[in-house]
């Protein structure tokens, strides 16, 4: 008996080692800010083009990718040994509770921890996918701003805000699939959101100054790609 509680207390203490090294240590230290792209002299960092990379990546892509790694995960044989010890866990810390009742936290806690590993598994690629537009918006945005401080012009601050706030967010209800995950992502995407928005309501006050009406998206187009023309755009 006395060697079945050590085995137990064991497995307990290894699985909480595991679930805490995947979700709660600290993530590595960042790399330092890198130079992404130059536009007329100005930088543009890595840290501002990852920023950006989290308000470019739709929702929907998220959660497929997410999900769908999460399911081929469970089913790695380290994984599954882990998620066992979730159970010994659970029993051993809820000893009064019912079976259905043990079952539904290790199936909560279960789902946590496979998309956690999943989160950190897909998130490079899908980084990836959208670097070059980031990078491409970021150019075009900065841009924008050098044209209207030209003009002496900026973006209205509370006009900014007003827009921001009525930018659709991924995350919906708490009940939703990964809500802690799309929570925080959209924290993330809200800087690079807001720069975005202000550099367009910049650059339209800046063409409308300069043309002496109110531009469309084709001549926004027009103005900005003359911009780029003329400028001295280089990625390192």
């Amino acid at each position: 008996m006395r060697s079945f509680s050590i085995s137990l207390l064991g497995a307990v203490a290894s699985m909480a080692l595991s679930l805490a090294a995947v979700a709660q240590a600290p993530a590595p230290e960042p790399a330092p800010p890198a130079v992404r792209a130059t536009v007329n002299g100005e930088k543009i960092m890595s840290d501002a083009v990852e920023a950006r990379q989290y308000d470019l990546i739709a929702k929907d892509t998220i959660l497929e990718s997410v999900l769908t790694e999460s399911r081929q995960l469970s089913r790695l044989p380290a994984v599954a040994q882990d998620l066992k010890g979730l159970m010994t866990a659970v029993v051993q810390e809820n000893p009064d509770a019912s079976k259905e009742a043990i079952m539904a936290i290790v199936q909560e806690k279960s789902v946590a921890y496979t998309q956690v590993l999943a989160v950190r598994k897909v998130r490079p690629k899908l980084f990836a996918d959208v670097e070059a537009k980031a990078i491409d918006e970021l150019i075009d945005e900065q841009l924008m701003l050098q044209d209207a401080k030209k003009q002496n012009l900026a973006a209205d601050d509370g006009a900014a805000a007003k827009a921001v706030e009525g930018l659709p967010k991924r995350a919906g209800a708490d009940g939703e699939p990964l809500h802690k995950l799309l929570v925080a992502w959209d924290k993330r995407a809200l800087p690079s959101a807001t720069a975005r928005i202000k550099a367009q309501m910049a650059w339209k006050a800046s063409v409308n100054a300069r043309l002496g009406s109110e531009p469309d998206d084709a001549t926004l187009a027009k103005e900005l790609a003359a911009l780029k023309q003329g400028a001295k755009i280089e990625k390192p």
